[in-house]
């Protein structure tokens, strides 16, 4: 028998004899084990994978903020050290065009329902007061810019009425405006030298951390609660 022959004989009965032995597999119970298991991790990752997606929305919106207060600073020394009357009316000059700028990336509305907590006037029920949307039927929301329809972000300078529950504790009266509330704030409060220009309050309305806020003073970024900052 000559070399391709026997070659070909060989390869014939390996294939032969595989074809006839039993190759065992998994049972249903190794199965069932194998697919709890994999549950079980997953069930570990995931909430892991959320923190961390969640800490890279929050990182995104410091930087939204660190470019607000560059914007603001720039703004206020062109028209002679006052606020703007809203975030959108920095844009285009300050803020360029891209509306992504004023959203928040745990907002799913997108900035539609504005800084989205409801007991200080982001709610159907109202005219979305303090609010920098296009749902924002007030007489301070006139002055916005309609450039951006929609901002994640609660301006703490805009002309409408701040809620009861901000201005009773310092001894507002009612009607009083975000703005007024916050030259207060600014200039004779506990807050003297702390006061937030800016804040994003959905990582807080979500459950996934605190209030981000943007200092008047100095433009640092901090964490604090939805009343005590």
């Amino acid at each position: 028998m000559n070399g391709k022959k026997r070659i070909g004989f060989i390869l014939s009965e390996i294939s032969m004899s595989a074809k006839g032995k039993f190759l065992p597999g998994f049972t249903l119970i190794e199965l069932l084990v194998v697919i709890a298991i994999i549950n079980i991790l997953a069930s570990q990752l995931l909430p892991a994978l959320s923190t961390a997606r969640e800490k890279g929305r929050q990182a995104n919106c410091t930087n939204n903020l660190k470019q607000f207060s560059l914007a603001i600073e720039m703004y206020r020394q062109d028209y002679e050290y006052k606020f703007p009357y809203w975030l959108s009316d920095l844009q285009p000059t300050y803020l360029g065009t891209n509306p992504k700028i004023l959203r928040c990336l745990t907002d799913q509305h997108n900035g539609e329902f504005g800084h989205g907590f409801e007991d200080w006037g982001a709610s159907a029920a109202g005219n979305w007061a303090g609010c920098d949307s296009v749902l924002n039927v007030g007489a301070g929301a006139q002055s916005r810019n309609n450039l951006s329809a929609n901002c994640s972000y609660l301006y703490m300078w805009n002309p409408d009425p701040a809620p009861d529950a901000v201005l009773f504790p310092e001894g507002m009266a009612s009607g009083t405006s975000w703005r007024d509330y916050s030259q207060q704030m600014l200039t004779s409060s506990q807050y003297k030298g702390h006061t937030p220009v800016v804040r994003c309050l959905w990582h807080k309305n979500k459950g996934f951390g605190r209030v981000l806020n943007i200092a008047s003073e100095d433009y640092n970024v901090y964490l604090s609660e939805y009343y005590n900052w």
